[in-house]
């Protein structure tokens, strides 16, 4: 399966919850060796309203990011955590891990899907792009850790169902 780096957040639903699952289903980590250590995960609901900046943002929202943009945002990071949740609930169980996992494709798919066009604009707003790293990636981040610490990310059946995000 294709290793994906992590990306911001429109893109971690784009490319990030792909990636998520592509290295669990792998089994290796993609941090760049030189990528420092992530700081300290965020609590998957810091009881942050949607539209209000994460308070550890040492930037200011741009105007480009709409409330609209930050609603999305929190959905991902919902379905995200759904199912590093799911993974986690499974413990060993890998076929109830895989059952899952298939149980949540459909919601991941649609989330891609409503985060291209994010993701296009995004490309040409670096501003926009930073906040949305700096405000987000520390909750996925804190997700796709779980995501790793399952005991049956190299499961086959585990595997064959992420690969099904991919179709």
């Amino acid at each position: 399966m294709r290793a994906l780096a992590l990306r911001l957040l429109t893109a971690a639903l784009t490319a990030t919850l792909t990636a998520a699952l592509a290295t669990a289903c792998s089994g290796a980590a993609q941090t760049p060796a030189s990528a420092p250590p992530p700081a300290a995960p965020a609590p998957a609901n810091q009881g942050i309203a949607v539209g209000e900046p994460n308070p550890a943002t040492p930037v200011a929202r741009p105007a480009s990011i709409t409330d609209a943009d930050i609603a999305l945002a929190e959905k991902a990071i919902v379905v995200i955590t759904k199912l590093s949740t799911a993974m986690t609930d499974a413990g060993a169980n890998c076929q109830q891990a895989a059952a899952a996992i298939r149980a949540i494709i459909p919601e991941l798919k649609a989330g891609i899907a409503e985060t291209q066009p994010l993701d296009e604009k995004l490309k040409s707003d670096p501003a926009g792009r930073e906040w949305f790293e700096k405000t987000y990636n520390p909750r996925l981040q804190q997700a796709s850790e779980k995501l790793m610490a399952s005991p049956c990310v190299s499961d086959p059946g585990v595997a064959e169902a992420m690969a099904e995000l991919e179709k």
